[in-house]
């Protein structure tokens, strides 16, 4: 089974902005059903986002007969005040702080997925020495995340919970990946998240290892990275949007295949990272998928709504635009 590193994910964000600068009609242009379209997306430049790499340096929408015109954003605060405001008729991000801004009335619905949670995937939660041994002896100690509200804040409580263990006696702390290990060294943590970059430091530190990866907590099958527009737009570029994922499901077959394809998208993200040729060449590839699971995308948001704060429970067919495989 392949491996594949989740990407670092923003925190539950507030549509606050979304909802001040509202909803306005995102001009992508179709010709006719079939015909030619341009897609304005925004973007983050992170490896969850190099199927939409792919998409564009393989010809996948040429093929489609689409021109995808990509910005880029920092954070899913700004891809979703884009969509929001008619900037890109397409926003990229990670399906938790999707879900609270739908809790929260946000007008929008996901047109394409690329990635959710499978077996053997590399979310390392990372211990110092042998007093810890499994999730549930997190219980009393002091875990470091990057966000309380993330993915492995969640996961890490369900796998406790999982485990056994009392999730309520785990003590969170929001800290840096790339401090993670000196913290370990000098006892002010107990365990820490380790993604990307931080994640081969760590490997290289004598007596860090993993203690098991905060995705086991996660229902299988929960989604991860989507693309998402308004509710008004999907209805009025439904064809040009069934393309757009035609042309993702094709590169997510490509890059699970081509190997080398990614290691070189990863190389374009760390070109100005040091070391960043190492990284590429080192870290743990993404497995993607594009196969949705209603009731997973449920059982997310129980533990969402129990450890992540999430504001409300979208249903499943709220949630997505499309059926699968359409």
């Amino acid at each position: 089974m392949k491996t594949r590193t989740v990407p670092a994910l923003a925190m539950l964000a507030s549509v606050a902005v979304a909802v001040l600068t509202g909803c306005g009609a995102s001009p992508a242009t179709t010709d006719s059903v079939g015909g030619t379209a341009t897609l304005r997306v925004a973007s983050i430049d992170i490896d969850a986002t190099i199927p939409l790499t792919i998409a564009q340096d393989q010809g996948f929408f040429k093929k489609q007969g689409l021109t995808v015109d990509t910005t880029v954003s920092p954070a899913f605060d700004g891809t979703l005040a884009g969509v929001m405001n008619g900037q890109a008729d397409i926003g990229f991000g990670a399906a938790p702080p999707l879900l609270n801004a739908m809790a929260k009335k946000a007008p929008v619905q996901v047109v394409a997925q690329t990635a959710s949670v499978v077996e053997n995937m590399t979310a390392n939660v990372d211990v110092y020495g042998d007093a810890i041994t499994r999730p549930r002896d997190l219980a009393g100690h002091t875990v470091a995340v990057t966000s309380l509200n993330d993915l492995g804040a969640v996961g890490i409580r369900l796998a406790v919970a999982k485990d056994g263990g009392d999730p309520s006696k785990v003590k969170l702390v929001e800290l840096p990946e790339a401090q993670g290990v000196d913290a370990l060294l000098q006892g002010r943590i107990d365990a820490s998240v380790f993604r990307g970059p931080a994640q081969l430091a760590a490997r290289a530190t004598k007596g860090v290892h993993v203690l098991f990866q905060y995705t086991d907590g996660l229902p299988a099958g929960s989604p991860l990275d989507v693309y998402f527009a308004t509710s008004t737009f999907i209805p009025a570029h439904a064809d040009a949007l069934k393309r757009f994922r035609a042309a993702l499901a094709e590169a997510v077959t490509y890059v699970n295949d081509h190997p080398a394809a990614a290691r070189t998208a990863l190389a374009a993200i760390y070109k100005d990272v040091d070391g960043g040729d190492k990284l590429a060449a080192t870290l743990p590839l993404t497995h993607y998928s594009t196969a949705i699971n209603p009731d997973a995308v449920m059982a997310l948001q129980d533990g969402l709504t129990k450890y992540g704060h999430l504001a409300g429970i979208t249903p499943a067919e709220r949630f997505y635009s499309y059926s699968n495989g359409k």
